[in-house]
């Protein structure tokens, strides 16, 4: 069974959200490598809630579809082992697809089992020396009410699913039945194709976030910038302290340590310009790094 969900948010990675909200290299000098981790980070929290709210609406549409087909309508349990197996974590979170976006990852088909996995379980509970023919009359048998055999049989199939982790009767539910003879007959449901549109949905909602909740770390003020070089300068015969860094344009700048004050979103402070080799060229003031 194969099927990929994929949005149409092409540059949905860190570099893709932070260009967005014209963070670059140049805009961003000081902060921007650290911002890309943060947008990673971010990124990975919001689109896993994502995947969490698509897992539980996948499961509801596969129920639901499942109702609407005879049999595992009158053995709900295939519903309750199809909810269990889905509900594992190993079927939720993310993943970054070959062009380096990122995808809510809300079902694992490699996990959930395929028609061979059916098949090996079917003839795991065969009736001992039974055959295919013996299978179907164990069912007409069922049917007419004369025998519980193959209701009996069904549950020893479920029990070897739920322990195993696996539910592959969702390939026959969501692409059709009509050659498995121990499973109901019944056209394709298409559940994926009833997702596909909620998942672009919800993915734009995660992207919404994800620019909002970057943008609001990028505008506040820098906690960081007390990591650059710490310095002392001698000026008029008196020693200050503060920090220093070298400017976009190659300026070294010395903010003194106490006159930052918040203007807006970003920090302001005094200092000097100085020379190569530590003087003061003259007074500065201006905004600190970002």
């Amino acid at each position: 069974m194969e099927f990929r969900f994929r949005h149409r948010i092409l540059n949905f990675n860190p570099v893709g959200v932070l260009l967005a909200l014209g963070i670059t290299p140049a805009t961003y000098p000081f902060r921007y490598y650290g911002l890309i981790t943060s947008a990673y980070n971010i990124i990975g929290t919001q689109v896993e809630l994502s995947a969490l709210k698509l897992n539980k609406l996948l499961i509801t549409l596969l129920g639901d579809d499942m109702l609407h087909i005879g049999e595992y309508a009158r053995f709900p349990r295939y519903i309750t082992v199809m909810s269990n197996v889905l509900s594992r974590p190993e079927h939720v979170g993310t993943y970054w697809d070959n062009k380096n976006v990122i995808q809510a990852k809300f079902i694992d088909l490699q996990r959930v089992g395929d028609v061979g996995d059916l098949q090996a379980v079917q003839q795991l509970v065969y009736p001992l020396g039974g055959s295919l023919e013996g299978w179907r009359g164990l069912y007409v048998a069922w049917m007419s009410g004369r025998s519980d055999t193959y209701a009996t049989t069904v549950n020893r199939r479920l029990d070897i699913m739920e322990s195993e982790g696996i539910a592959p009767f969702i390939e026959l539910v969501v692409d059709g039945n009509q050659q498995y003879p121990a499973y109901p007959h019944n056209g394709p449901m298409r559940t994926f194709d009833k997702i596909n549109t909620v998942y672009n949905q919800e993915m734009l909602l995660a992207y919404a976030s994800v620019l909002r909740l970057v943008q609001s770390l990028a505008l506040a003020p820098d906690p960081s910038f007390r990591s650059f070089g710490t310095a002392s300068v001698v000026y008029n015969d008196q020693t200050y302290f503060g920090f220093s860094w070298k400017s976009r344009v190659g300026k070294n700048v010395f903010a003194l340590a106490g006159t930052e004050k918040l203007v807006g979103n970003r920090f302001v402070a005094r200092g000097f310009i100085l020379s190569p080799s530590g003087g003061v060229l003259n007074k500065w003031s201006g905004w600190l790094p970002r």
